[in-house]
């Protein structure tokens, strides 16, 4: 009986559930070296994305989906026709 009141206790205690956004901004280049390509200029980026915090006493499990554009522009030059590539990057 004692050990059901105990863990009546522990199953009594505060649990903790939030959600929240994930806001901010970037900036970044890319460097290369290769036949046909170059650095392009840097480019400024964001990202965006939401937690869920959940969790109680001092453990605390947060899942978190984030979008990232990041990086910086490659041009290459592939028989003639130029091309501009930017990275997007989802974590």
């Amino acid at each position: 009986m004692v050990v059901a009141l105990l863990l009546m206790g522990f199953a009594a205690q505060a649990q903790e559930f939030s959600i929240g956004p994930k806001v901010g901004v970037n900036q970044g280049n890319i460097r290369v070296n290769g036949a046909g390509f170059e650095s392009g200029d840097a480019q400024l980026g964001y990202h965006v994305g939401a937690f869920i915090r959940l969790g109680g006493n001092s453990l605390f499990v947060q899942p978190e989906v984030l979008f990232t554009n990041t990086g910086g522009e490659i041009l290459a030059d592939v028989n003639g026709d130029q091309f501009r590539l930017t990275l997007v990057l989802i974590v």
